[in-house]
């Protein structure tokens, strides 16, 4: 089992479901987008991607700091499904 299922496996799917809407509800009041990497992708289910059950490398880092940029500003879908965007 990998690192990042044994961690999914302490959270569970519902308080997932209802953390992430509220977050997505506070997001919508206050203007600010929501750009969701928690979720099941070839990016967070590679164990190589990881230094440790958490945290990403940096070239992932690097990544995901750039697919962000773009997915705020420009709007962008990820092109892989790497990520989803819940608020534009």
């Amino acid at each position: 089992m990998s690192r990042l299922s044994r961690y999914r496996e302490r959270t569970t799917t519902s308080s997932r479901l209802k953390c992430k809407a509220r977050i997505v509800s506070i997001a919508q009041k206050h203007g600010a987008k929501v750009i969701d990497w928690r979720i099941s992708s070839p990016l967070t289910s590679t164990d190589a991607n990881y230094w440790d059950s958490q945290h990403y490398r940096v070239p992932i880092a690097t990544r995901i700091a750039k697919e962000f940029a773009t997915a705020v500003l420009d709007g962008r879908a990820s092109e892989d499904g790497s990520y989803r965007i819940l608020v534009p």
